[in-house]
């Protein structure tokens, strides 16, 4: 279960919506909430080597202890939401891009889940340039909890109704890999009634034109054949879920969808709707997504995309974000750094 849940500020009120969630998966879970501030050395001009080094350690020293204060004021702020909660206020200074730094930190604090919230932009804007979330959705070899302030609230802090989690699955272990992460996040909240952790797999659409005759057939039937084989491979998933849905609390379901782009079908599915029956609204939608991304990042990403990065660009729901790869080089460090240690000793 998660137990260390790590929010980094930069100081803006937009940041700061991050910890009112992460406060309450802390408390449902007895564990510790981290608030960290990433301090960036301003610039000092001068013409001596010295006293450019001497006025830039005074301005840090002033940017830390700014920073301080500004956590202490944070925590006097949110006294209601923290009261009670283990809290560790953390400060660092950052020499190299501040999702290194923050990354770093979050790891040397033994963090198990980092609850923060993207900048409000263009969809354009962020495509180009990026924002400190999506590069920490990028290469986190820890999960990340990316809240949108898009959103006029956050559906996790209605903690007293059942959630549905949608997670997007494409056949692969890769993307398996967030089901862990899944569980343990239902496993905070209360578990009556049960909540509902969603299977999605999207088996591609090819395009209808360029196919004649025995190739159209032909391509049916490799579709309906993909199809069957989505349904079972979803099946044996929630079968193997079945044991932690009965200790968490939560009902698996599952779906097949065929559509060309996986992205939109994800928005599609999850995008909340409200129906009548019997006189009574019913929400339709999904309180959160969950998927694994590639961790691609440059001109690999912009040539192959990213399904992750186009649903956090148009959702205004949260995203439960894992990074397998980066993940799985992060243990392999840590099983050489165990090796080295034990031949350090012998």
């Amino acid at each position: 279960m998660f137990q260390r849940f790590f929010v980094p500020l930069d100081g803006s009120p937009r940041a700061e919506k991050a910890i009112p969630v992460a406060a309450k998966l802390a408390r449902h879970s007895a564990g510790t909430l981290i608030l960290a501030r990433v301090i960036v050395p301003q610039a000092v001009e001068g013409h001596e080597s010295n006293i450019i080094a001497n006025e830039a350690c005074l301005v840090q020293d002033k940017e830390v202890s700014e920073a301080r204060a500004y956590l202490n004021e944070i925590a006097e702020r949110y006294k209601q939401e923290l009261d009670g909660l283990h809290l560790i206020l953390d400060t660092l200074p950052s020499n190299e891009r501040v999702s290194s730094t923050l990354l770093s930190l979050a790891e040397q604090q033994h963090t198990d889940l980092i609850v923060l919230c993207s900048r409000a932009g263009s969809r354009l804007r962020r495509w180009l340039f990026g924002s400190i979330a999506q590069d920490m959705m990028r290469r986190s070899p820890l999960p990340v909890l990316v809240l949108n302030d898009h959103a006029s609230a956050f559906p996790l802090g209605a903690i007293s109704l059942p959630l549905r989690l949608l997670v997007a699955l494409d056949g692969s272990p890769r993307s398996e890999s967030v089901l862990q992460s899944a569980c343990q996040l239902l496993a905070l909240f209360p578990t009556t009634p049960p909540h509902e952790l969603h299977l999605l797999r999207v088996v591609a659409d090819p395009p209808a034109f360029g196919y004649f005759g025995g190739e159209a057939y032909a391509m049916a039937i490799q579709q309906k054949e993909e199809g069957q084989w989505a349904e079972k491979y979803l099946q044996e998933v929630a079968r193997k879920l079945s044991l932690e849905a009965g200790k968490t609390g939560f009902v698996v379901t599952t779906s097949v969808v065929t559509h060309a782009n996986p992205a939109i079908t994800i928005l599609q599915q999850a995008q909340p709707t409200t129906t009548l029956q019997e006189g009574e609204s019913q929400n339709t939608g999904y309180d959160l997504i969950a998927l694994a991304t590639h961790g691609r990042s440059g001109m690999k990403r912009v040539l192959l995309g990213s399904v992750a990065e186009h649903v956090f660009g148009a959702t205004t729901l949260p995203l439960l974000i894992v990074c397998p790869v980066i993940e799985a080089e992060k243990k392999q460090r840590e099983v050489k750094t165990e090796q080295e240690e034990v031949v350090a000793q012998s």
